[in-house]
């Protein structure tokens, strides 16, 4: 890989892992594992957002589940160089990029969206409907 190459892939590292709206996943070349780069998921009820900081956490795609608990949280510059030699030498590859969530009901169709920082709803705010798991899709990074 070129100089030039990876210097564009380091900004837009640090591009992404700077916005508190986007949730980054990387995937290795084997599939075996997801790193994902996301909001603080404790901070979800805050309507304050210079209080959500952004962790990182491994999930294990063969066996099912996470691996451990968010790590914490991080600057985002600190990670970015992190983040741009896994895509550059260790051939991880962004596996997506969402902005946030949306469920449609089942019942009414009614449609209802949030960043990814933001609790989803239980029920249809239309018709009280209880949402499944399946009703819930990420709204992919354009």
């Amino acid at each position: 890989m070129s100089t030039e190459s990876s210097e564009v892939i380091r900004k837009q590292v640090e591009q992404y892992l700077s916005n508190k709206d986007l949730e980054i996943e990387l995937e290795d070349a084997n599939k075996e594992y997801t790193i994902i780069y996301s909001t603080n998921i404790l901070a979800q009820e805050s309507d304050d957002t210079s209080k959500l900081t952004r962790n990182y956490w491994i999930n294990q795609n063969k066996n099912g589940g996470q691996i451990s608990s968010p790590w914490g949280s991080y600057e985002h510059v600190q990670q970015s160089s992190l983040v741009a030699n896994l895509l550059i030498f260790a051939k991880y590859k962004i596996k997506s990029i969402t902005k946030g969530w949306k469920l449609i009901c089942q019942k009414c169709g009614s449609e209802q969206q949030g960043p990814i920082w933001r609790n989803s709803l239980k029920s249809c705010e239309q018709c009280g409907t209880q949402y499944r798991p399946e009703d819930k899709a990420k709204i992919p990074a354009q």
